[in-house]
């Protein structure tokens, strides 16, 4: 079964390991915390890649799949210059020494879109934003108990 914290927890230990600064989960209800800092969001997840296999042992069969997510990075700054050299330096660790730690926990990067500015207008002044999406391939495997037929009845005219 894949599980969201296993896919989760290695990004956001690596690239704060990698970066220095505060990595926090996208749209949270809490304070945020001080500039600059990083939000993750899991976008999509669950895009099958290539063929299911399927493997039957007694009564439990155990399916194997790769799947596709997207995860968008942002930066966050109150400086225009930060939250595009923040984006960056995270950009730098997916291309980089992030695809050796994800591996360690079998997360691939596949591919990392270009850094956009995604800055917001808060009141009177604009919350600077830079950041991309990045494409990662996990396996997931679930196993479940099917039962026997132990036996059947056939009349036979």
């Amino acid at each position: 079964m894949l599980k969201l914290s296993e896919i989760r927890t290695p990004i956001l230990k690596g690239l704060k390991a990698f970066t220095g600064s505060t990595v926090i989960m996208a749209d949270q209800s809490t304070k945020p915390p001080p500039y600059p800092y990083y939000t993750i969001k899991l976008a999509t997840i669950g895009e099958s890649v290539g063929q299911v296999a399927e493997k039957s042992v007694g009564d439990e069969i155990t399916i194997r799949q790769v799947l596709e997510l997207d995860v968008s990075v942002t930066a966050f700054s109150n400086k225009l210059d930060e939250s595009f050299d923040k984006a960056f330096e995270a950009l730098e660790w997916f291309k980089g020494a992030g695809t050796y730690t994800l591996d360690e926990s079998n997360i691939v990067v596949v591919n990392t879109q270009p850094i956009t500015n995604r800055d917001t207008f808060i009141n009177v002044d604009y919350e600077r934003r830079h950041g991309f999406d990045v494409r990662l391939r996990v396996a997931a495997e679930t196993t479940f108990n099917v039962g026997y037929i132990e036996h059947i009845s056939v009349e036979l005219d």
